[in-house]
């Protein structure tokens, strides 16, 4: 079935001016905040001090030279934790029988760690090993924010340097994304954990979306795993041009959704992020290069659902890992509508790449008439486009002469409409636009083999 113009609108307009050209880039939403930290001092001797919780905190520390010999090391916690009461942590520095200050941040570090005040509220980190430097006596400074709610990592180990530990789902997440491919970065955006239930998706990541900066993103996953949730993030990604991979337990999840911008993966284990690792082995090379559905899945194994529960999931359009041969993989690439996922994100780079080529082409000619002359450079450029596509493998070729009918070039299955200057009307004319009539199209995707019958038969003679 050809894909038609309706099914996808591209719409250049100076109205957009801001408007980032679509990045398929993930982005993973988490519920860490910017956590909060303190340096002290630098080098061997510097240690971060990172505040443990989430939401705003009011931590202070201090390091104090008791100005007299022999004195040992200590680190003491007391205050509150409010604003108008923060924590403090002072760290009594040790001194030789000259007053001199002898202790390191190595042994200031392990004298936090072993203080249970202190280490429940601070992770303490060295700036540098082995940290033996000797620190400084330093007057009372609090812990602050670090960094944004939305940030961009490349691999992940920028998250651990940016304060997140290995057993955050952000970094779990990010992790199963490199995993096997590298995509040039991840975004990670934190929701307000402080504000629990689903409707915090629509809320924040419209406010998101809302900034053209942050709105270079194109497929969303989140650490939440809950049927509302998932089908939370699936609403948000169809009405904002976006794919949503949702992962949950919920055996009642997809009923009765019907979108063709979410994919649902169940399984009996959301701690393992087989969402994360099979969106990019699906999404991170270029559309149509990847039948989803045949994506061997890593490090993960077939939940143990059983043939009543796999026939609901199939048959409710979701999708599950299983196993063949001691091979696990992704069944189906479906979205909850039916169709496969591959074919929306064929339609988005046909989207993206198409607006890509025309404005480059608007802004780098020093005009382009509204006339045949420049509607014809304007349909050769889409026609590259296109051409392009079908060699990526999103457009199909022209194998058949019934696939012909489907092209009007003959290698690939597409056909562009491009209506002549005097078929706009004066409207048209008179504002310069190509609104009315608009360019059309269609294409034929061309998918992957989903499953095969082969007939034989065995004689003995």
């Amino acid at each position: 079935m050809p894909t038609a113009a309706k099914d996808i609108v591209i719409n250049i307009t100076d109205k957009a001016r801001g408007q980032k050209i679509r990045s398929f880039t993930f982005l993973v939403i988490g519920e860490k905040f910017p956590f909060f930290r303190l340096r002290i001092q630098a080098g061997i001797s510097g240690i971060n001090w990172i505040s443990k919780v989430r939401e705003s905190v009011f931590v202070n520390v201090l390091y104090v030279d008791p100005s007299a010999a022999d004195q040992s090391l200590s680190v003491v916690r007391t205050g509150t934790g409010t604003g108008g009461d923060p924590f403090i942590i002072t760290v009594n520095l040790a001194t030789d029988a000259g007053s001199n200050l002898i202790s390191t941040a190595a042994q200031i570090k392990a004298a936090a760690e072993a203080d249970g005040d202190t280490n429940s509220i601070v992770s303490v980190k060295l700036v540098q090993n082995p940290g033996n430097g000797v620190v400084t006596a330093e007057s009372s400074s609090a812990l602050v924010a670090v960094g944004d709610r939305f940030n961009t990592f490349g691999s992940p180990e920028d998250l651990t340097a940016f304060g997140y530990e290995q057993t955050d789902d952000e970094f779990i997440m990010v992790a199963e994304i490199y995993k096997k491919k590298n995509p040039a970065e991840v975004l990670v955006f934190s929701a307000d954990s402080t504000t629990s239930g689903p409707a915090n998706y629509t809320t924040e990541l419209s406010a998101l979306v809302a900034v053209p900066a942050d709105n270079k993103w194109t497929f969303l996953l989140s650490n939440r795993t809950t049927k509302a949730d998932v089908q939370e993030m699936g609403n948000f990604a169809a009405n904002n041009g976006k794919i949503s991979i949702g992962l949950t337990d919920d055996l009642t999840a997809f009923v009765g959704r019907n979108l063709d911008s979410e994919v649902y993966i169940i399984t009996d284990d959301v701690t393992k992020r087989a969402d994360a690792f099979w969106a990019s082995e699906q999404f991170t090379p270029a559309a149509g290069r990847v039948d989803g559905k045949w994506v061997e899945m890593t490090g993960f194994t077939a939940p143990d659902f059983s043939f009543s529960q796999l026939t609901a999931i199939r048959d409710g359009n979701a999708n599950t890992i299983v196993e063949d041969g001691g091979i696990f993989y992704m069944n189906e690439n479906l979205s909850t509508s039916g169709k496969f996922i591959d074919i929306k994100y064929g339609s988005l780079q046909v989207e993206t790449r198409t607006r890509e080529a025309i404005v480059l082409k608007l802004i780098q000619e020093d005009k382009v008439g509204f006339d045949d002359i420049g509607f014809g450079e304007l349909e050769t450029v889409i026609r590259r486009v296109f051409k392009g596509q079908g060699q990526l493998g999103v457009i199909a070729r022209v194998v058949s002469e019934i696939d012909g009918t489907f092209s009007d070039e003959g290698e690939f299955q597409f056909q562009i409409f491009f209506p002549t200057f005097a078929e706009q009307s004066p409207t048209s004319k008179g504002n310069r636009t190509i609104t009315d009539p608009p360019i059309k199209f269609k294409y034929v995707p061309r998918g992957g083999v989903h499953e095969l019958a082969i007939e034989g038969e065995i004689t003995f003679e």
